[in-house]
């Protein structure tokens, strides 16, 4: 519609991509997840001050511009409360999956500290998705690969046959959230986001060049009343089809959730604390999009923190490479034994 536009958000995806694996490539797992750490905690400070310090700017007010439903909710230094939600998210998986080096005492309070500000942030996804990867970790670590490999996908299977469940009731359920005035009326968005799949299916309209892609955007052909006016389907996978049709999503969710949790399902090599963290955060990632749009969305937060995860996952789970905790070595080592194995340098 707009090559512009869409060059644009596209070579700001790609950087943010390129920038993060580069950096992983080159660091060490021990000390990008003390770094990340850091940076969460730095974020949680932040939006307490904010919320509690300057309330006027720290919480979403009444804005006749926004959602009644948002009044009230923490957006601290994020400026929206889903924001503050997902980030207060990431750091409940990384102080309570592989942090045993913490001081426990620290550990909990940051961990209480996160819980009661993703409360306060009002992100209902963000809870509901955080207890599923929460268990979903902790099964990564109770059970060998043997059992987890099954366990965690028949949890998935389970929660995804209760998702469809409620599309197919979704008349009763929908009715509570289908009023245009209310801040969860995405059954409506969905729906006139689905009319533009089913006439692109194969390749959809381009790379974000659907929501706020000019005058002259395939969505004023689907809509024209408060949907044109937000900014994207608040679905990632729904955002994916009406930008790169069915087959791209397919290409899109197969590598960055698919062939991931794959890898970390059947890794014999991965420490469990690292591999329940990784997977905790793929999880939360991945269910995030369900209701918010973040899959690809150029450098949102989420989308952030899923390449950093997908970075992590492939540098840890890579065939003899052992680059998160090296041992000691001296120059006056004896070389390695022949094992029919390459030594790598």
């Amino acid at each position: 519609v707009d090559p512009g536009i869409s060059v644009r958000r596209i070579a700001l995806t790609t950087i943010a991509l390129w920038t993060i694996f580069l950096l992983v490539r080159q660091g060490n797992y021990t000390h990008l997840m003390r770094l990340t750490r850091l940076v969460l905690v730095g974020f949680l400070i932040a939006n307490y001050v904010a919320a509690l310090g300057f309330p006027a700017f720290g919480v979403h007010q009444f804005d006749t511009q926004e959602d009644a439903g948002l009044i009230g909710a923490w957006r601290g230094v994020l400026m929206h409360k889903n924001h503050v939600g997902s980030v207060s998210a990431f750091t409940v998986v990384a102080f309570v999956f592989d942090a045993r080096r913490i001081k426990p005492a620290l550990r909990a309070a940051i961990i209480i500290a996160a819980f009661f500000c993703l409360y306060k942030s009002m992100s209902k996804t963000s809870m509901g998705i955080l207890l599923f990867a929460l268990v979903c970790g902790w099964i990564y670590i109770r059970y060998n690969p043997a059992y987890r490999i099954l366990l965690i996908p028949v949890f998935g299977i389970v929660g995804s046959i209760l998702y469809y469940l409620s599309i197919i009731y979704s008349e009763a359920i929908a009715a509570p959230f289908s009023d245009p005035q209310g801040f969860t009326g995405r059954v409506h968005i969905w729906r006139t986001a689905m009319r533009s799949v089913a006439d692109h299916p194969w390749f959809g309209v381009g790379y974000g060049g659907f929501w706020n892609s000019g005058d002259h955007s395939p969505l004023y052909d689907y809509a024209n009343d408060w949907v044109s006016l937000i900014g994207s389907a608040h679905s990632g996978y729904i955002d994916l089809m009406l930008q790169l049709g069915i087959p791209g999503t397919i290409l899109v969710v197969f590598a960055a959730v698919v062939w991931p949790l794959i890898k970390l399902l059947a890794s014999q090599q991965i420490a469990r604390g690292s591999g329940a963290l990784l997977l905790a955060w793929l999880l939360f990632c991945a269910g995030h999009n369900f209701t918010e749009t973040s899959l690809f969305y150029r450098d949102e937060i989420v989308q952030v923190f899923l390449s950093l995860t997908l970075a992590l996952i492939w540098k840890e789970t890579a065939p003899f490479v052992s680059s998160s905790r090296p041992g000691p070595v001296s120059a006056s080592s004896p070389p390695a034994p022949e094992s029919g194995v390459p030594r790598l340098r």
